[in-house]
């Protein structure tokens, strides 16, 4: 029963077992070449293998699956997504940015996606586009988080202007927002106010501030007092 053993195999997968999952879910392969869905399923799991052993061959194994679920099904937006984060971790830009867009246009506004792609296209160097693309989604219920990572991803190329500017955007649409001190706290040639830094520990002591956005602000305040010398 093909549709039995993908299911089994992909809650293997759920309970943290992609090992034991390989074998069930390359049984129902071999008992039906045809199906997407167990294609997909062996691609997660060999997925799932490859973020503890990287180099075991299991992203290669995964992205073979995920083309051929495609082949089968050209409209499977999971695996066209998946087959681009593939991608993406083995450093293929172009092919992983082709995925991406084209799973766009299979579901166009899917936040996932959308923030992979601009993530390649800051890998790529191409900083407009990739900064056009986080505008596009400042609706999104993820806003703030996905501002952080806009940011964060200009500081990890050096671009600590558009850091800023980025920074700047929010600080006009949400001035209370500890992720301005987060991000700005990482580049070391910024300096707060003491104004700045106390607001910084109001909310990183404040109840109705979300509990990990204050654990991200003690961290920011931790690392940007080592900074400037205040050590106790």
């Amino acid at each position: 029963n093909v549709v039995a053993l993908t299911n089994l195999g992909n809650g293997l997968i759920g309970t943290g077992a992609p090992g034991e999952a390989i074998s069930v879910l390359e049984r129902a392969v071999v008992l039906d070449q045809r199906s997407a869905l167990a294609h997909f399923g062996l691609a997660n799991a060999h997925d799932e293998l490859a973020n503890e052993n990287p180099e075991d061959g299991h992203l290669e194994i995964a992205e073979s699956h995920y083309l051929q679920a495609l082949e089968i099904n050209p409209d499977y937006f999971a695996a066209q997504l998946n087959l681009g984060i593939v991608l993406k971790m083995m450093t293929r830009f172009d092919s992983a940015e082709a995925c991406f867009r084209r799973a766009l246009e299979l579901r166009p506004g899917e936040v996932e996606c959308m923030i992979n792609l601009a993530e390649i296209l800051v890998d790529q160097d191409k900083y407009e586009e990739a900064m056009d693309m986080y505008r596009s989604m400042s609706s999104s219920p993820e806003r703030l988080n996905i501002i952080r990572r806009l940011a964060h991803l200009w500081q990890e190329k050096g671009e600590f202007e558009k850091a800023r500017e980025v920074v700047e955007e929010l600080r006009l649409k949400d001035p209370q927002s500890g992720i301005v001190f987060t991000v700005l706290s990482s580049d070391r040639s910024h300096h707060f106010t003491e104004e700045e830094v106390v607001h910084a520990e109001q909310l990183s002591d404040d109840p109705s501030v979300d509990y990990a956005e204050r654990l991200s602000i003690k961290f920011a305040l931790a690392r940007y007092l080592d900074t400037i010398g205040d050590y106790d």
